[in-house]
């Protein structure tokens, strides 16, 4: 029965991709939650199959995953890609896709470089050269809990040269000084600070040049799928070498196991769900996430998240950022039961989406489609990656700390062009020389 459920989701995945990527490209949200909701939520459930096993660790923890268990995470797996389609599919965005165009002459954003000054200049105000000090991994991560103002700036920083890498890739300039600076300083920040994310980033920034109909051969497919293939064999790598470990490539892949990779990690929280061993919420985690923007330097006493209670509970001399990880899919299950599973995506899939889609026309007055489709990649696509490994408070603090940011510098210091045409339909834009917009089928 694992097995079988395990192919349905790969051919749900398949057919809706290629679905979609008629028209507007293999590089859309269905395409990248499929590839990443099949790493986190089946990777290691497939591997205890495989091995004939029921026991998965991260030191010094085990857990118990048994074969019903691994069924009933496969189903919810399959629900949850069925609810982010449908969801994705009302929300209009495939149509917008399709339609959407670049310019490559458009005028580089003036609200992204006063963004740039101004957090550079934030950071350099409140901490100085403490900010180069070269800490080890679980160090920063403990400054980056203690210090919500260096964390969120830090974080928006980084999205920021992201974003820059997006708005260049989209117009095809890959030799201009804005890229290859914005490209060097994300994977060198990452290196040095033993984090993985500005990596990330970089990525996502490059990957803007697929949206649109630019990625509509299958052979986009393929490269994203063993460009995921190859991340798994990489990460041991990089984690070892954080840690100060020579990594030897040739051991990992003989040795290899999502064990020591992010997919185990959120993994615990949700064997721990399924087996019964956590208390059902009843939505109750939802109404935490709605308070969890805050910073915990102004709520001090802010409730536990899911994954904070669950950290608490189960890591031996817990600190402050430390933890496993939180499977997105257990909240769910732990909310609603299979029925969560399906609405929590769909909601995901149908909000996440028509909120990009209600700031496009901002973007296209000013002719800035390509920084819209840059935030499209940097910040929701990435999301999409990250996302299911933390409950629903991570994409409530994004949406609501991150993008409105940059909406409101480009209203503010983005002068509005006059328009040729009237948008032909709510998740279309202005038919401009910038991007023409033409109906959809």
């Amino acid at each position: 029965m694992f097995y079988v459920l395990v192919a349905v989701y790969i051919v749900i995945f398949l057919a809706a991709a290629s679905y979609y990527a008629r028209r507007g490209g293999y590089w859309h949200p269905v395409t990248l939650f499929g590839i990443t909701g099949f790493y986190y939520y089946l990777g290691v459930p497939l591997e205890l199959q495989l091995k004939n096993r029921d026991l998965h660790m991260t030191e010094p923890t085990l857990f118990y995953l048994p074969y019903e268990g691994r069924v009933t995470i496969a189903i919810l797996a399959v629900l949850a890609l069925l609810g982010f389609i449908v969801g994705f599919h009302m929300s209009g965005m495939q149509r917008a896709l399709a339609d959407i165009r670049f310019n490559t002459r458009q005028r580089f954003p003036r609200s992204i470089l006063f963004l740039i000054v101004a957090l550079v200049g934030t950071l350099y105000v409140f901490y100085g050269e403490t900010m180069f000090q070269h800490l080890s991994y679980h160090e920063a991560n403990e400054f980056r809990y203690n210090e919500s103002l260096f964390s969120y700036t830090t974080r928006m920083l980084t999205l920021t040269a992201g974003i820059v890498i997006g708005i260049y890739s989209c117009q095809r300039k890959f030799l201009s000084i804005g890229f290859l600076a914005s490209f060097s300083s994300l994977v060198g920040w990452g290196f040095y600070t033993s984090d993985k994310n500005p990596l990330l980033t970089a990525a996502m920034g490059i990957g803007t040049y697929w949206v649109g109909k630019r990625s509509r051969s299958s052979l986009h497919l393929t490269l994203y799928c063993c460009g995921a293939l190859s991340a798994t064999v990489l990460l041991p790598a990089f984690s070892a070498w954080r840690i100060n470990v020579t990594p030897d490539i040739s051991q990992i892949v003989d040795s290899f196991t999502l064990e020591y990779q992010d997919a185990n990690g959120p993994m615990m929280s949700l064997s721990s769900a399924v087996n019964g061993d956590e208390d059902p919420v009843y939505g109750s985690s939802y109404l935490t996430a709605l308070g969890a923007w805050v910073p915990r330097s102004v709520w001090p006493n802010r409730p536990e998240d899911l994954a904070q209670a669950f950290a608490h509970n189960n890591v031996v001399k817990w600190t402050p950022g430390l933890g496993f990880g939180y499977s997105l899919l257990a909240e769910a299950y732990l909310n609603f039961g299979y029925a969560g599973a399906f609405l929590q995506y769909f909601v995901l899939g149908f909000c996440l989406n028509r909120l990009w889609l209600f700031t496009l026309p901002f973007f296209a007055k000013r002719y800035a489609t390509a920084m819209w489709a840059a935030t499209l990649s940097v910040l929701q696509y990435q999301l999409l990656v990250i996302m299911h490994r933390a409950p629903t408070v991570q994409i409530v603090q994004s949406c609501i700390r991150e993008l409105p940011i940059y909406v409101i510098a480009l209203l503010v210091l983005d002068s509005s062009r006059r328009l040729i045409a009237k948008p032909v339909a709510p998740y279309t834009t202005p038919a401009m020389p910038a991007m023409q917009s033409r109906p959809a089928a």
